[in-house]
Protein backbone atom coordinates (compact mmCIF):
# COMPACT_ATOMS: atom_id res chain seq x y z
CA UNK A 1 0.00 0.00 0.00
CA UNK A 2 1.24 3.48 -0.82
CA UNK A 3 1.01 6.61 1.28
CA UNK A 4 -2.60 7.06 2.32
CA UNK A 5 -3.30 3.44 1.44
CA UNK A 6 -5.64 4.12 -1.43
CA UNK A 7 -3.66 3.22 -4.55
CA UNK A 8 -3.55 -0.54 -4.65
CA UNK A 9 -0.64 -2.52 -6.07
CA UNK A 10 -1.51 -5.01 -8.77
CA UNK A 11 -2.18 -8.43 -7.29
CA UNK A 12 -2.95 -11.77 -8.87
CA UNK A 13 -5.73 -12.43 -6.36
CA UNK A 14 -9.07 -10.85 -7.13
CA UNK A 15 -12.27 -10.80 -5.12
CA UNK A 16 -15.73 -10.68 -6.55
CA UNK A 17 -17.73 -7.59 -5.71
CA UNK A 18 -21.48 -7.32 -5.64
CA UNK A 19 -22.86 -5.56 -8.66
CA UNK A 20 -24.52 -2.33 -7.60
CA UNK A 21 -27.22 -1.02 -9.88
CA UNK A 22 -28.21 2.62 -9.97
CA UNK A 23 -29.51 4.97 -12.62
CA UNK A 24 -25.98 5.09 -14.04
CA UNK A 25 -24.36 2.48 -16.23
CA UNK A 26 -20.70 2.18 -17.17
CA UNK A 27 -20.59 0.88 -20.75
CA UNK A 28 -16.83 0.87 -21.20
CA UNK A 29 -14.85 -2.08 -19.85
CA UNK A 30 -11.74 -1.41 -17.76
CA UNK A 31 -8.44 -2.12 -19.46
CA UNK A 32 -6.05 -4.80 -18.24
CA UNK A 33 -3.73 -3.67 -15.47
CA UNK A 34 -0.12 -3.43 -16.77
CA UNK A 35 2.38 -5.95 -15.45
CA UNK A 36 4.40 -4.93 -12.42
CA UNK A 37 7.49 -2.94 -13.27
CA UNK A 38 6.54 -2.47 -16.91
CA UNK A 39 6.62 0.85 -18.74
CA UNK A 40 3.03 1.71 -19.50
CA UNK A 41 1.96 1.73 -23.14
CA UNK A 42 -1.42 2.26 -24.71
CA UNK A 43 -1.76 1.16 -28.31
CA UNK A 44 -5.56 1.30 -28.14
CA UNK A 45 -5.47 4.95 -26.97
CA UNK A 46 -8.13 4.22 -24.37
CA UNK A 47 -8.00 5.43 -20.74
CA UNK A 48 -7.71 2.94 -17.90
CA UNK A 49 -11.27 3.09 -16.61
CA UNK A 50 -12.31 2.08 -13.11
CA UNK A 51 -15.58 0.59 -11.93
CA UNK A 52 -18.11 2.03 -9.54
CA UNK A 53 -18.97 0.01 -6.46
CA UNK A 54 -21.57 0.58 -3.78
CA UNK A 55 -20.51 2.75 -0.87
CA UNK A 56 -21.62 0.03 1.56
CA UNK A 57 -19.48 -2.62 -0.16
CA UNK A 58 -16.50 -0.27 -0.08
CA UNK A 59 -16.91 0.34 3.66
CA UNK A 60 -17.45 -3.36 4.37
CA UNK A 61 -14.31 -4.29 2.41
CA UNK A 62 -12.23 -1.81 4.39
CA UNK A 63 -13.49 -3.24 7.67
CA UNK A 64 -12.61 -6.77 6.59
CA UNK A 65 -9.04 -5.84 5.66
CA UNK A 66 -8.22 -3.51 8.55
CA UNK A 67 -9.41 -2.33 11.95
CA UNK A 68 -11.15 0.48 10.10
CA UNK A 69 -14.26 1.93 11.74
CA UNK A 70 -17.17 1.46 9.36
CA UNK A 71 -18.70 4.87 8.52
CA UNK A 72 -21.61 3.43 6.55
CA UNK A 73 -24.15 3.13 9.35
CA UNK A 74 -23.55 6.61 10.76
CA UNK A 75 -23.56 8.26 7.33
CA UNK A 76 -26.79 6.63 6.16
CA UNK A 77 -28.88 6.39 9.34
CA UNK A 78 -29.37 10.17 9.52
CA UNK A 79 -30.33 10.20 5.88
CA UNK A 80 -32.97 7.49 6.31
CA UNK A 81 -34.45 9.10 9.45
CA UNK A 82 -34.52 12.50 7.75
CA UNK A 83 -36.27 10.97 4.77
CA UNK A 84 -38.92 9.37 6.97
CA UNK A 85 -39.62 12.65 8.76
CA UNK A 86 -40.15 14.67 5.61
CA UNK A 87 -42.49 14.36 2.64
CA UNK A 88 -39.74 15.19 0.19
CA UNK A 89 -38.63 13.58 -3.04
CA UNK A 90 -35.14 12.22 -3.62
CA UNK A 91 -32.83 12.15 -6.60
CA UNK A 92 -29.44 10.71 -7.46
CA UNK A 93 -26.51 12.83 -8.57
CA UNK A 94 -23.08 11.68 -9.74
CA UNK A 95 -20.21 14.08 -8.99
CA UNK A 96 -16.66 14.07 -10.37
CA UNK A 97 -13.57 16.13 -9.55
CA UNK A 98 -10.47 16.10 -11.74
CA UNK A 99 -7.19 18.02 -11.81
CA UNK A 100 -6.36 17.92 -15.51
CA UNK A 101 -2.65 18.82 -15.28
CA UNK A 102 -2.55 22.01 -17.34
CA UNK A 103 -0.19 21.74 -20.33
CA UNK A 104 1.89 24.63 -18.97
CA UNK A 105 2.76 22.48 -15.91
CA UNK A 106 3.15 19.08 -17.59
CA UNK A 107 6.86 19.57 -18.32
CA UNK A 108 7.61 19.44 -14.59
CA UNK A 109 6.45 15.82 -14.40
CA UNK A 110 8.71 14.26 -17.02
CA UNK A 111 10.77 11.37 -15.61
CA UNK A 112 12.95 8.54 -16.88
CA UNK A 113 9.91 6.28 -17.21
CA UNK A 114 8.00 8.78 -19.29
CA UNK A 115 6.71 8.17 -22.75
CA UNK A 116 6.74 11.72 -24.09
CA UNK A 117 3.47 11.33 -25.94
CA UNK A 118 1.82 11.03 -22.52
CA UNK A 119 2.59 14.71 -21.95
CA UNK A 120 1.11 15.88 -25.23
CA UNK A 121 -2.14 17.71 -24.48
CA UNK A 122 -3.78 16.51 -27.70
CA UNK A 123 -3.24 12.91 -26.61
CA UNK A 124 -4.12 13.49 -22.95
CA UNK A 125 -7.24 15.55 -23.60
CA UNK A 126 -8.80 12.81 -25.73
CA UNK A 127 -8.32 10.27 -22.95
CA UNK A 128 -9.81 12.65 -20.39
CA UNK A 129 -12.82 13.27 -22.64
CA UNK A 130 -13.36 9.51 -22.93
CA UNK A 131 -13.18 9.17 -19.15
CA UNK A 132 -15.84 11.85 -18.70
CA UNK A 133 -18.10 10.15 -21.21
CA UNK A 134 -17.64 6.73 -19.57
CA UNK A 135 -18.21 7.92 -16.00
CA UNK A 136 -21.12 10.17 -17.03
CA UNK A 137 -21.09 12.55 -14.05
CA UNK A 138 -23.94 15.01 -13.61
CA UNK A 139 -21.72 17.52 -11.84
CA UNK A 140 -18.06 18.20 -12.72
CA UNK A 141 -15.30 20.20 -11.07
CA UNK A 142 -12.12 20.70 -13.12
CA UNK A 143 -8.88 22.16 -11.77
CA UNK A 144 -5.83 23.26 -13.79
CA UNK A 145 -7.98 24.05 -16.78
CA UNK A 146 -5.75 26.08 -19.09
CA UNK A 147 -7.54 29.10 -20.48
CA UNK A 148 -6.26 28.72 -24.05
CA UNK A 149 -7.47 25.10 -24.17
CA UNK A 150 -10.80 25.57 -22.39
CA UNK A 151 -13.24 26.06 -25.28
CA UNK A 152 -11.78 23.36 -27.52
CA UNK A 153 -11.54 20.86 -24.65
CA UNK A 154 -15.12 21.45 -23.49
CA UNK A 155 -16.46 21.20 -27.05
CA UNK A 156 -14.73 17.82 -27.26
CA UNK A 157 -16.72 16.64 -24.24
CA UNK A 158 -20.06 18.13 -25.26
CA UNK A 159 -19.86 17.00 -28.89
CA UNK A 160 -19.01 13.37 -28.18
CA UNK A 161 -21.65 10.94 -29.39
CA UNK A 162 -23.84 9.97 -26.46
CA UNK A 163 -22.47 12.71 -24.23
CA UNK A 164 -24.66 14.36 -21.61
CA UNK A 165 -25.90 17.87 -22.29
CA UNK A 166 -23.28 19.73 -20.25
CA UNK A 167 -23.03 23.43 -19.62
CA UNK A 168 -19.68 24.74 -18.36
CA UNK A 169 -18.21 27.92 -16.97
CA UNK A 170 -14.60 28.91 -16.28
CA UNK A 171 -12.55 31.37 -14.25
CA UNK A 172 -8.87 32.08 -14.79
CA UNK A 173 -6.58 32.80 -11.84
CA UNK A 174 -4.92 35.91 -13.29
CA UNK A 175 -3.38 36.93 -16.57
CA UNK A 176 -0.04 35.86 -15.13
CA UNK A 177 -1.43 32.39 -14.42
CA UNK A 178 -2.56 30.44 -17.47
CA UNK A 179 -4.92 28.07 -15.68
CA UNK A 180 -8.06 28.23 -13.58
CA UNK A 181 -11.04 26.13 -12.53
CA UNK A 182 -14.19 25.11 -14.36
CA UNK A 183 -17.52 23.58 -13.36
CA UNK A 184 -20.10 21.82 -15.45
CA UNK A 185 -23.56 20.35 -14.95
CA UNK A 186 -25.91 18.11 -16.91
CA UNK A 187 -28.45 20.66 -18.17
CA UNK A 188 -30.93 17.97 -19.18
CA UNK A 189 -31.42 17.20 -15.46
CA UNK A 190 -30.38 20.42 -13.71
CA UNK A 191 -30.84 24.14 -14.17
CA UNK A 192 -28.65 26.94 -12.86
CA UNK A 193 -30.33 29.28 -10.37
CA UNK A 194 -27.35 31.44 -9.45
CA UNK A 195 -23.58 31.49 -9.81
CA UNK A 196 -20.74 33.24 -8.04
CA UNK A 197 -17.12 33.40 -9.19
CA UNK A 198 -14.51 34.20 -6.59
CA UNK A 199 -11.12 35.60 -7.48
CA UNK A 200 -9.23 36.46 -4.33
CA UNK A 201 -6.52 38.42 -6.11
CA UNK A 202 -4.80 39.14 -2.85
CA UNK A 203 -1.35 38.19 -1.69
CA UNK A 204 -1.41 36.77 1.83
CA UNK A 205 2.36 36.61 2.08
CA UNK A 206 2.41 39.49 4.56
CA UNK A 207 0.88 37.24 7.21
CA UNK A 208 3.91 34.97 7.40
CA UNK A 209 7.33 35.61 5.95
CA UNK A 210 7.69 33.43 2.87
CA UNK A 211 10.77 32.47 0.93
CA UNK A 212 9.07 32.67 -2.46
CA UNK A 213 7.97 35.53 -4.64
CA UNK A 214 5.04 33.71 -6.20
CA UNK A 215 1.68 35.39 -5.47
CA UNK A 216 -0.96 33.01 -4.20
CA UNK A 217 -4.05 33.84 -6.15
CA UNK A 218 -7.15 31.80 -5.44
CA UNK A 219 -10.18 31.21 -7.64
CA UNK A 220 -13.32 29.18 -7.15
CA UNK A 221 -16.86 28.89 -8.50
CA UNK A 222 -20.11 28.37 -6.61
CA UNK A 223 -23.31 27.30 -8.35
CA UNK A 224 -26.83 26.88 -6.98
CA UNK A 225 -28.55 24.15 -8.99
CA UNK A 226 -32.06 22.76 -9.16
CA UNK A 227 -32.99 19.24 -10.19
CA UNK A 228 -35.72 19.67 -12.79
CA UNK A 229 -37.84 16.63 -12.02
CA UNK A 230 -38.15 17.08 -8.24
CA UNK A 231 -37.34 20.79 -7.89
CA UNK A 232 -34.66 19.89 -5.36
CA UNK A 233 -32.02 22.56 -4.72
CA UNK A 234 -28.36 22.15 -3.79
CA UNK A 235 -25.03 23.98 -4.10
CA UNK A 236 -21.83 22.85 -5.79
CA UNK A 237 -18.46 24.58 -5.63
CA UNK A 238 -15.00 23.76 -6.87
CA UNK A 239 -11.60 25.07 -5.77
CA UNK A 240 -7.87 24.64 -6.36
CA UNK A 241 -5.83 25.77 -3.38
CA UNK A 242 -2.18 26.85 -3.17
CA UNK A 243 0.25 24.04 -3.97
CA UNK A 244 3.18 24.57 -1.59
CA UNK A 245 3.06 22.15 1.40
CA UNK A 246 5.14 24.55 3.50
CA UNK A 247 2.27 27.02 3.78
CA UNK A 248 -0.75 25.16 5.10
CA UNK A 249 -2.26 28.38 6.39
CA UNK A 250 -2.61 29.57 2.78
CA UNK A 251 -4.83 26.60 1.98
CA UNK A 252 -6.85 27.20 5.13
CA UNK A 253 -7.51 30.84 4.21
CA UNK A 254 -8.57 29.86 0.70
CA UNK A 255 -10.87 27.08 1.91
CA UNK A 256 -12.34 29.38 4.57
CA UNK A 257 -12.98 32.20 2.06
CA UNK A 258 -14.78 29.73 -0.20
CA UNK A 259 -16.87 28.27 2.62
CA UNK A 260 -17.89 31.71 3.90
CA UNK A 261 -19.12 32.56 0.41
CA UNK A 262 -20.95 29.23 0.12
CA UNK A 263 -22.65 29.90 3.47
CA UNK A 264 -23.74 33.34 2.25
CA UNK A 265 -25.08 31.93 -1.02
CA UNK A 266 -27.01 29.24 0.85
CA UNK A 267 -28.40 31.82 3.27
CA UNK A 268 -29.50 33.98 0.35
CA UNK A 269 -31.34 31.20 -1.46
CA UNK A 270 -32.90 29.87 1.78
CA UNK A 271 -34.27 33.31 2.61
CA UNK A 272 -35.56 33.79 -0.91
CA UNK A 273 -37.38 30.45 -0.89
CA UNK A 274 -38.32 30.57 2.80
CA UNK A 275 -36.74 27.24 3.68
CA UNK A 276 -34.24 26.28 6.42
CA UNK A 277 -30.60 26.64 5.37
CA UNK A 278 -29.80 23.11 6.51
CA UNK A 279 -32.32 21.79 3.99
CA UNK A 280 -29.97 22.82 1.18
CA UNK A 281 -27.15 20.27 0.78
CA UNK A 282 -23.70 21.33 -0.36
CA UNK A 283 -21.05 19.56 -2.45
CA UNK A 284 -17.48 20.88 -2.67
CA UNK A 285 -15.02 19.39 -5.15
CA UNK A 286 -11.41 20.29 -5.70
CA UNK A 287 -7.70 19.80 -5.46
CA UNK A 288 -7.03 21.01 -1.92
CA UNK A 289 -3.30 20.23 -2.09
CA UNK A 290 -3.61 18.90 1.46
CA UNK A 291 -2.91 15.39 2.71
CA UNK A 292 -5.37 13.52 4.97
CA UNK A 293 -3.35 14.39 8.10
CA UNK A 294 -3.30 18.13 7.33
CA UNK A 295 -5.02 20.97 9.16
CA UNK A 296 -7.05 21.78 6.05
CA UNK A 297 -8.63 18.33 6.02
CA UNK A 298 -9.25 18.58 9.79
CA UNK A 299 -10.99 21.91 9.12
CA UNK A 300 -13.53 19.98 7.05
CA UNK A 301 -13.83 16.73 9.00
CA UNK A 302 -13.93 18.34 12.47
CA UNK A 303 -15.50 21.64 11.48
CA UNK A 304 -12.76 23.64 13.22
CA UNK A 305 -9.00 23.79 13.63
CA UNK A 306 -6.87 25.28 16.39
CA UNK A 307 -4.43 27.93 15.19
CA UNK A 308 -1.74 26.43 17.43
CA UNK A 309 -1.81 23.45 15.06
CA UNK A 310 -1.31 25.68 12.03
CA UNK A 311 1.30 28.30 12.93
CA UNK A 312 4.06 28.83 15.51
CA UNK A 313 3.17 31.25 18.32
CA UNK A 314 5.36 34.06 17.00
CA UNK A 315 3.55 34.00 13.64
CA UNK A 316 -0.04 33.89 14.91
CA UNK A 317 -0.79 37.54 15.79
CA UNK A 318 -1.15 38.86 12.24
CA UNK A 319 -3.08 35.80 11.13
CA UNK A 320 -5.58 35.99 14.00
CA UNK A 321 -6.14 39.71 13.45
CA UNK A 322 -6.53 39.34 9.71
CA UNK A 323 -9.00 36.45 10.03
CA UNK A 324 -10.82 38.17 12.92
CA UNK A 325 -10.68 35.09 15.14
CA UNK A 326 -9.27 34.26 18.56
CA UNK A 327 -7.87 30.74 18.89
CA UNK A 328 -9.56 28.61 16.26
CA UNK A 329 -10.84 28.77 12.72
CA UNK A 330 -14.42 27.49 12.46
CA UNK A 331 -15.91 26.11 9.26
CA UNK A 332 -19.16 28.04 8.68
CA UNK A 333 -20.62 24.91 7.05
CA UNK A 334 -19.87 22.77 10.10
CA UNK A 335 -18.18 19.39 9.98
CA UNK A 336 -18.29 17.83 6.50
CA UNK A 337 -17.97 14.28 5.18
CA UNK A 338 -16.35 12.73 2.13
CA UNK A 339 -17.25 9.41 0.46
CA UNK A 340 -13.76 7.86 0.47
CA UNK A 341 -13.13 6.87 4.11
CA UNK A 342 -9.71 5.39 3.41
CA UNK A 343 -8.47 8.52 1.58
CA UNK A 344 -7.14 6.78 -1.56
CA UNK A 345 -4.08 8.31 -3.20
CA UNK A 346 -5.06 10.69 -5.97
CA UNK A 347 -1.65 12.15 -6.84
CA UNK A 348 1.12 9.67 -7.67
CA UNK A 349 4.43 10.99 -8.99
CA UNK A 350 8.03 9.90 -8.67
CA UNK A 351 8.59 11.86 -5.46
CA UNK A 352 5.14 11.98 -3.91
CA UNK A 353 1.94 9.99 -3.48
CA UNK A 354 -1.05 10.84 -1.32
CA UNK A 355 -4.64 12.02 -1.39
CA UNK A 356 -4.99 15.68 -2.40
CA UNK A 357 -8.38 15.69 -4.12
CA UNK A 358 -11.68 15.53 -2.25
CA UNK A 359 -15.44 15.59 -2.63
CA UNK A 360 -16.85 17.13 0.56
CA UNK A 361 -20.54 17.09 1.41
CA UNK A 362 -22.41 18.63 4.32
CA UNK A 363 -23.46 16.44 7.21
CA UNK A 364 -27.00 16.47 8.51
CA UNK A 365 -28.77 13.66 6.71
CA UNK A 366 -30.05 15.23 3.49
CA UNK A 367 -27.28 13.85 1.30
CA UNK A 368 -25.55 10.48 1.40
CA UNK A 369 -23.13 8.56 -0.89
CA UNK A 370 -24.46 5.39 -2.49
CA UNK A 371 -21.57 4.44 -4.78
CA UNK A 372 -17.94 5.42 -5.31
CA UNK A 373 -15.31 5.01 -7.99
CA UNK A 374 -12.93 2.21 -7.05
CA UNK A 375 -9.33 3.19 -6.21
CA UNK A 376 -6.88 2.90 -9.07
CA UNK A 377 -4.60 -0.13 -9.37
CA UNK A 378 -1.03 0.86 -10.23
CA UNK A 379 2.11 -1.22 -10.38
CA UNK A 380 4.90 -0.31 -7.96
CA UNK A 381 6.93 1.68 -10.48
CA UNK A 382 4.10 3.42 -12.26
CA UNK A 383 3.97 7.21 -12.04
CA UNK A 384 1.44 9.68 -13.33
CA UNK A 385 0.79 10.82 -15.95
CA UNK A 386 1.31 7.87 -18.27
CA UNK A 387 -0.24 6.39 -21.39
CA UNK A 388 -3.28 5.09 -19.49
CA UNK A 389 -3.70 7.87 -16.92
CA UNK A 390 -3.66 11.27 -18.67
CA UNK A 391 -2.98 13.46 -15.61
CA UNK A 392 -0.76 13.44 -12.55
CA UNK A 393 -4.02 13.29 -10.57
CA UNK A 394 -6.65 10.56 -10.66
CA UNK A 395 -10.30 11.55 -11.08
CA UNK A 396 -12.54 11.05 -8.05
CA UNK A 397 -16.24 10.35 -8.48
CA UNK A 398 -19.19 9.35 -6.33
CA UNK A 399 -22.95 9.05 -6.68
CA UNK A 400 -25.12 10.64 -4.01
CA UNK A 401 -28.74 10.28 -2.99
CA UNK A 402 -30.15 13.69 -2.12
CA UNK A 403 -33.29 14.65 -0.24
CA UNK A 404 -34.94 17.27 -2.42
CA UNK A 405 -36.32 20.41 -0.81
CA UNK A 406 -39.01 20.75 -3.42
CA UNK A 407 -39.62 24.14 -5.02
CA UNK A 408 -41.44 25.10 -8.22
CA UNK A 409 -39.14 25.32 -11.24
Amino acid sequence: MRGGGGVKIADKKTTKKKVFKSRYHLDAKPNDVPKRGSIVTNESKQPLLRKFMSYKDRCDALCEDTSFSNPFDSNTSNFESNLKNQSQATFECRVLTYNLLAPCYAVYHVNEQSNMKCFDWKYRSKLIQKEIQAYAPDIIGFQEMESSKYKHFISGIVNQEGSLDYKFTFIQKTMAKLDGVSVGYNSSRFQLLQEKKIRTAKDYDFLVEMDEDEPNYHVSIIQTLQEKETGGIFLHATIHTYWNPKYEYMKLIQAHVLNKNIAMERQKIAKLLNIPEDNIPILITGDFNSTPDSCSVAYYTKGRVMIDDVLPKKQQAKFLKFMDIEKELVNPLGACCQPFPDYPDTNVTKDFHSSLDYIWYTAGGNISPIEVLEPATLNEQEYLPNALHPSDHLPMAATFKVIATTQPN
